[in-house]
């Protein structure tokens, strides 16, 4: 085999191996940017949570009244959701296993409006949790971060959810694949200009004999 032929066949195969190393980087920082948002809207969540009376929060899940407390609370929320930038961020009250119903929420006065159960552990994690990328036909698309409401008795009675939008993701993923993606046209430019110098000086040789023949 050719030196020349060896050199084409390395250098595809550093390019390939470089290209696999490359999609192993991207996957891990798509992971990680998911990660990082996610606990990101599990911290609001869990502020949120601790500002919340669980007292005066079941009063109002109970008896359905719009009292000083309920404003009190719709301001705050509205409040956070102007500082952070979030999407969306609401308290809902499990009532079946398929309903819920929202009792504090930034958008609107949304009490007592009832929706379908979503992420059903979110109502049973003590410590709380927060989503992948979620799509949903009535919102949009979220990465989202749950705390739960837990009362004297202990219980959790409502969760606080923080929904940050996907545009914020992919505005971040792509804020740290940018640095990745000049740093691997860097090397690919390496490697050609490499490449290119083993490859030049055979070909000067061959141009000096084709002279002399």
């Amino acid at each position: 085999m050719k030196r020349k032929t060896r050199l084409i066949i390395l250098y595809i195969a550093i390019i390939i191996f470089f290209i696999s190393v490359q999609t192993i980087f991207l996957d891990h920082w798509y992971e990680r940017t998911t990660n990082d948002i996610g606990k990101e809207a599990l911290t609001i969540s869990q502020v949120v949570a601790g500002a919340i009376d669980a007292n005066q929060y079941e009063q109002i899940v109970n008896t359905k009244e719009r009292n000083a407390y309920f404003h009190q609370m719709q301001d705050y929320f509205r409040e956070v959701q102007q500082q952070t930038g979030i999407k969306y961020l609401y308290v809902k009250h499990k009532i079946s296993d398929s309903q819920i119903e929202y009792i504090f929420d930034a958008e609107k006065d949304s009490l007592g409006e009832a929706d379908k159960l979503f992420t059903p552990e979110a109502y049973t994690s003590r410590a709380g949790l927060h989503t992948g990328v979620k799509s949903y036909d009535k919102w949009g698309t979220f990465i989202t971060g749950y705390s739960p409401l837990i009362n004297k008795n202990g219980d959790i009675v409502g969760i606080v959810g923080t929904d940050i939008d996907v545009k914020y993701f992919h505005d971040e993923l792509w804020s740290r694949l940018k640095s990745i993606l000049i740093y691997t046209l860097e090397v690919s430019l390496c490697f050609s200009l490499l490449v290119f110098i083993t490859l030049k000086p055979e070909a000067i040789v061959r141009t000096d004999r084709n002279d002399l023949v």
